[in-house]
């Protein structure tokens, strides 16, 4: 029989330790963009609040799921070491990234260029960068075309390089030096002499749209904006861009 004298009290639980969430900010906000890229979310003035909508979507579900004490938003802050690496690694790929893959196929066609697209992939976020078809050639910021092994692949991405499967790219026979935007469900191919010029044509495409939809919420027409050829669009389209920072 125990002797109550030594016998000793049950002890508490320890608490639990506070929980501390990092949310990786540009991947959720280019994930929650092209995830609409399709049938984007607009207000009434055409502006784009597809990345608001998913990221507040997303949070929200993380508050109520999870219940963190501590929440963190992480951006990239100054130089990393892909630029150390490839210093125009940002340049072409965030504009690629910010146009989408409609306007980049568009800027192909006036060029001459058709059937470097491949459709209806599996789901996946979207990337932007120069393909290479070697482990050796790529470095911080390449697509290395290959089939590998998943610990290789793993190992890869940790370096900032992103791996495809060559399945992925149906028919395309890509080069080294060749442009591969990829967005949710879809991916194109741009040839490597016209990835910064149709990149930039892009951009100015989609800028052009972007300025056309704000004179018509303020309450101008459209006569005359709607091709950039005039020269009073021209101004008025310098202007907007001087304004906005485009």
């Amino acid at each position: 029989m125990t002797d109550p004298t030594f016998s000793s009290a049950p002890t508490a639980a320890p608490p639990e330790p506070p929980r501390l969430f990092l949310v990786d900010g540009y991947a959720l906000i280019y994930r929650a963009f092209f995830a609409l890229i399709s049938r984007p979310l607009t207000t009434a003035r055409g502006e784009n609040t597809s990345a608001a909508w998913g990221i507040v979507n997303f949070l929200q579900r993380l508050l109520a799921t999870h219940k963190p004490d501590y929440l963190g938003w992480v951006h990239d802050s100054g130089l990393s070491f892909r630029h150390e690496q490839y210093p125009a690694y940002k340049a072409t790929r965030e504009k690629l990234l910010r146009v989408g893959l409609k306007p980049v196929v568009a800027a192909l066609a006036q060029r001459g260029v058709k059937g470097r697209t491949a459709t209806k992939l599996a789901p996946a976020d979207p990337f932007a960068g120069s393909v290479c078809l070697t482990v050796e050639s790529c470095r911080a910021g390449s697509v290395l075309v290959a089939d590998l092994a998943a610990p290789a692949a793993d190992r890869l991405r940790q370096r900032g390089i992103v791996v495809v499967a060559r399945r992925e790219l149906r028919s395309l026979r890509p080069e080294p030096g060749d442009g591969l935007l990829r967005d949710r469900d879809a991916l194109v191919l741009i040839p490597a002499a016209l990835v910064d010029e149709v990149a930039e044509a892009a951009a100015e495409a989609v800028a052009f749209e972007e300025f056309t939809a704000d004179q018509v919420a303020q309450g101008g027409g459209v006569y005359g904006l709607h091709i950039p050829s005039g020269e009073r669009a021209k101004q008025a389209f310098a202007q907007w861009r001087r304004m906005k920072g485009r």
